[in-house]
């Protein structure tokens, strides 16, 4: 309730999806393909996760699922078109509750389960702005761009761009370039989730076990998983050679028509 200037040289927008500079200034921003809205809220409870401890990413008839085990409670989110979240109900409670009783995983795991928070509801799932930094201010983290939270990549480029920024401060043209080859790197992952990439390249690893035997399709399967889920924590999502990878078995360990039975609609 108290207003008062201040003079500084430089502001440092960290306000994340509220944007409050690019808003301000009416930047454009890129905006991704996809339609999505997510609904979540924590629970106890619930089922327990398989194996214990880890995240659960589940995909829907309609859309996907995740399911994040913390101290006491159970984070459990869907993301789905807006037009199919229209079809659960009126508000994201109904919304969330409709879903997770529609999906025979969630409702296992929700059948003696309490909702301990409000249901949150995120929109905008891929929105980049055009522009990171500007006279007297820059962006940091999600204030300039965020990407689908599949296995939570914001914290990490959160975090990555201030420690980047706090290096180049000299040389924003540098920090800009930097944020904007890692979102796009990880943009260019969730592509092969969402499209069912991802999935036919894990049943052809199978497929490839079973007709050669364990040994040496295990050293295989452990040398791509290991690459693949570095990408996904953001430590590795724009190393040349893990995305030359992904685009060499996705080109030539899939048949071209087995994606289209596990893209995530």
């Amino acid at each position: 309730g108290k207003l008062q200037e201040i003079r500084t040289r430089w502001v440092v927008d960290a306000s994340g999806r509220r944007r409050l500079i690019a808003r301000t200034l009416e930047i454009p921003a890129q905006i991704g393909l996809r339609k999505d809205v997510a609904y979540f809220a924590h629970f106890t409870g619930c089922a327990e996760t398989s194996p214990r401890g880890q995240v659960a990413i589940g995909r829907l008839a309609e859309g996907w699922s995740w399911r994040i085990p913390l101290r006491d409670r159970l984070s459990m989110g869907v993301v789905l078109n807006k037009s199919v979240a229209a079809q659960f109900g009126t508000t994201p409670e109904e919304r969330l509750e409709n879903a997770i009783r529609a999906d025979p995983v969630l409702s296992e795991v929700a059948k003696s389960a309490k909702r301990i928070t409000e249901v949150a509801a995120y929109t905008n799932y891929q929105l980049i702005s055009e522009r990171s930094f500007g006279p007297g201010w820059v962006a940091i983290g999600d204030a300039f761009g965020f990407v689908d939270p599949m296995l939570s990549p914001g914290m990490w480029i959160a975090l990555h761009s201030a420690e980047f920024l706090a290096d180049h401060w000299d040389d924003l043209p540098a920090y800009e370039a930097e944020m904007s080859a890692m979102i796009q790197g990880w943009n260019d992952l969730i592509a092969y989730y969402y499209d069912g990439r991802m999935f036919s390249m894990y049943f052809a690893g199978l497929e490839i076990e079973r007709r050669y035997g364990k040994f040496l399709s295990r050293i295989f399967r452990s040398h791509i998983e290991t690459h693949i889920a570095c990408m996904a924590s953001g430590g590795t999502t724009t190393s040349r050679y893990n995305q030359g990878l992904i685009r060499f078995l996705a080109r030539y360990m899939i048949s071209a028509s087995a994606p289209a039975r596990w893209a995530i609609r």
